[in-house]
């Protein structure tokens, strides 16, 4: 697939927080304005997760995390399909981390966006760690939305 065969497309991270619901808002009308398509991502961060929770077994883990993962994509896809009926919506639920899975997935956006900070505690209080590393690695052009 060459750069003109592909959908143009806006990425917006999305974890369940307030700051990446005002992300996907903004990006939402940008992607509408622009006439793109919006898609959402959600990264379960695996490594971590499989290692606080590995008592349970690793099959168990998976598919719960990802019933989750989609659980919360189509929570913050219901009312921007409401708000903007026309746009397109599409979403990718990741096993890895939320900047590794913003950075890849820049590959094949014309813009990503993230909040200013996610559900990370102390790390977050200025800009995120996921903000700082999409902001710098992304293959595209990157927009932090603050609260």
């Amino acid at each position: 697939m060459t750069e003109n065969d592909r959908p143009r497309r806006i990425i917006v991270g999305v974890d369940g927080s307030e700051n990446a619901a005002n992300a996907a808002r903004w990006a939402a009308q940008e992607a509408e304005e622009r006439g793109m398509e919006l898609h959402l991502a959600h990264a379960l961060n695996f490594p971590t997760q499989i290692a606080m929770l590995s008592a349970i077994p690793l099959q168990d883990v998976r598919a719960k995390a990802y019933a989750q993962g989609e659980d919360l994509v189509n929570a913050v896809r219901k009312p921007l399909a409401g708000a903007h009926p026309k746009l397109t919506i599409t979403s990718t639920v990741s096993e890895l981390g939320a900047a590794e899975t913003l950075v890849e997935l820049s590959k094949t956006a014309d813009m990503v966006v993230t909040g200013s900070r996610g559900h990370g505690g102390f790390a977050g209080l200025l800009l995120g760690s996921t903000g700082l590393a999409v902001a710098t690695h992304a293959h595209c052009p990157a927009v932090i939305v603050r609260d």
